[in-house]
């Protein structure tokens, strides 16, 4: 079952339930339905995705931009269903209270709704009940009471309540080992972005996981983070260039992504270097590339501010809109 199926399903079964919404016509190639609420009379459209791709924050809003209405009725809120959401689409919800989402994970037959709270309660439990019929784990982020009548003698699976669903950025570090108090300082870092809410893959913790092969770990913790924070020392630049050791293997692994159009973005340098010499101390394939110079500990703070806001992808400064071109009049000379 693929999102468009799952959707058209989804409408077929609110459809017969006349006593909470009415389901209007929808567009199956396109994955579309829409429905209006018996009680609020709120008019909801649920839109499909298929990509494997996370959708991002600016693929929704322009759906909701350029579909105002459908069927000639005016929207109130929209359903977006798909297999990956970006992170900062997870948080659209709770910042627009007309958009919620539902992550569809079929191989492990679970959903997790975002934005549950921005559902009729008659609507999400309807969602619910019809999720749960079709053998899929439940868990939304709703802190109302839900009626669940329907189930007191069901086997299904229970509905998990979450009061957070927001999932957290995976980030593998690359460094070197070039002494002890180098790999303090890096465990540290590390132990600040965990305390803010970031998922960070090291080896000092996570190679166990890994069967403790260290070329397995660097492989599918490379591939399969959101963002590589590389760790740019002299020592790290030398081994990288070189290709020496691990970390030349993880810059092998590195450099096949990095000048891929889509994960471009996905590497963050950091330079940590005592003698000032910052080129000496990135590889030669990052030296025109951004970097966050962490070499005085008196911007500490400043620096890592920086990098969790790069991870997150949430700027210091919020962009302006884009305001309208001003009327101007032109002098004669």
């Amino acid at each position: 079952m693929d999102s468009f199926d799952f959707i058209q399903a989804l409408g077929a079964y609110l459809k017969q339930d006349e006593d909470r919404a009415y389901v209007y016509a929808g567009q199956k190639p396109n994955g579309l339905f829409m429905l209006r609420t018996k009680n609020a009379h709120k008019k909801y459209v649920f839109k499909g995705y298929t990509t494997e791709q996370p959708v991002i924050p600016l693929r929704l809003l322009n759906f909701i931009a350029k579909t105002p209405k459908f069927k000639g009725r005016k929207l109130d809120n929209y359903i977006f269903i798909g297999y990956s959401f970006s992170i900062l689409s997870c948080k659209l919800p709770k910042t627009n209270k007309n958009i919620s989402l539902i992550l569809l994970d079929t191989n492990q037959r679970k959903i997790d709704i975002y934005g549950a709270v921005n559902l009729e309660d008659g609507l999400l439990e309807s969602v619910i009940e019809f999720s749960e019929a079709n053998n899929f784990e439940v868990s939304y982020d709703f802190e109302g009471q839900i009626s669940r009548s329907i189930n007191k003698k069901s086997t299904k699976k229970e509905v998990i309540k979450s009061e957070q669903r927001e999932i957290p950025p995976k980030v593998f570090i690359s460094y070197s080992w070039d002494s002890a108090e180098h790999k303090l300082w890096v465990l540290k870092l590390v132990s600040e972005l965990m305390r803010n809410g970031i998922d960070v893959l090291i080896d000092e913790w996570d190679l166990e996981k890994y069967k403790n092969d260290l070329q397995f770990f660097m492989e599918a913790g490379i591939r399969g983070a959101n963002k590589v924070i590389m760790v740019c020392t002299t020592n790290y630049a030398q081994r990288a260039n070189q290709r020496i050791g691990g970390v030349g293997v993880e810059n092998t692994i590195i450099t096949g992504e990095f000048y891929d159009e889509i994960n471009g973005t996905k590497f963050i340098p950091i330079v940590k270097c005592s003698n000032g010499n910052i080129t000496s101390s990135l590889p030669s394939y990052l030296r025109t590339k951004y970097y966050i110079d962490f070499s005085k500990e008196d911007q500490y703070m400043e620096k890592l501010d920086e990098l969790i806001r790069k991870i997150l992808g949430i700027p210091k400064y919020k962009k302006p809109a884009l305001g309208k071109i001003p009327s101007l009049i032109s002098e004669e000379i």
